[in-house]
Formats: C-alpha cells, sequence, structure tokens
C-alpha cells in the first residue's frame, strides 16, 4: 500500500480488513497508515482510506482529514471525508 505497488483492489481491501482489526498494539500504525492512504493517487484508495479511519473512529486522525478534505479534488470523495470529519467531531464531543 505504501509504495503503490500493489493494485486499487487489494489496497482497499486491505484498508478495510485492517480497519476492523480490534488490536491496541497496532492501532498507531494502522492510523497512521490510513492517514498516509488519503493522499495516494488513486480515488478509490483515498476514499478506502476515509472509510478505515471512520471505522476507526480515532478522533487523532481530524487534523490529517480536514487537510485532505480541503485539497481533495473528487467531490464524492471529499463530501465522504467531510462525512468522516463530522463522526469524528461527534466523538470529540462525547
Amino acid at each position: 500500500i505504501l509504495d503503490g505497488k500493489c493494485s486499487v483492489d487489494v489496497a482497499v481491501e486491505a484498508l478495510s480488513i485492517l480497519s476492523n482489526i480490534d488490536h491496541d498494539e497496532t492501532h498507531e500504525q494502522r492510523r497512521v497508515l490510513f492517514e498516509y492512504a488519503l493522499s495516494a493517487q488513486s480515488v478509490w484508495v483515498r476514499d478506502g482510506a476515509g472509510t478505515a479511519i471512520a471505522n476507526m473512529d480515532d478522533t487523532s486522525s481530524i487534523p490529517a482529514l480536514e487537510e485532505e478534505a480541503r485539497i481533495e479534488k473528487n467531490k464524492t470523495v471529499r463530501n465522504n471525508l467531510e462525512n468522516v470529519l463530522a463522526q469524528l467531531y461527534d466523538t470529540a464531543l462525547g
């Protein structure tokens, strides 16, 4: 995923699977991976990264999401990232 050498389908599926793992020891590394994937060349990977972040529901990703939503050119992905931000803002408010 990080080097862009796997297929888009594999990358999106990997992000989905990794986001549903409940493992505290790798939480931070997975979150960083998802944030990195927000800037992938593939619109599908960027969208999958947003979904992965939503699944983790970790408010630490708010700054990265804000930045990527601000510069995202694809309207659908931008809307999805904004929806994830709204979810995380709600989580932050408790």
